[in-house]
């Protein structure tokens, strides 16, 4: 429902490339019709859904790691890896989800 196209032209996307997007982007839209109060028709993705997907793209990759692996901190030879708590990142995702148009998301 959005494409790399999209994402790269109109959203200005440029951290998920694209061999990569399709997965994403799936998982995205996935995220948006459960959250939406109705099916999602072909006439349903204006600019602001496929904008929001596009977010959620970056927010996805971003944050695979730790949506996976749960992980809270790593540190090995001098190098450390910290991620977001899993309550701040569905914190996130709920502010990415707050920006589709108002019909979709009234009874959320």
């Amino acid at each position: 429902m959005v494409d790399y196209g999209y994402y790269t032209a109109i959203y200005s996307g440029t951290l998920v490339k694209e061999k990569d997007f399709s997965f994403f982007s799936k998982k995205a839209m996935k995220i948006i019709q459960d959250n939406c109060n109705k099916k999602l028709e072909k006439s349903d993705i204006t600019d602001d859904v496929k904008y929001v997907a596009c977010e959620l793209v970056d927010y996805l990759f971003l944050n695979d790691k730790t949506i996976n692996k749960n992980l809270s901190s790593v540190s090995v030879d001098g190098v450390s890896e910290s991620y977001n708590s899993i309550d701040d990142i569905k914190l996130n995702k709920r502010e990415i989800l707050n920006g589709l148009p108002q019909e979709l998301t009234r009874y959320l």
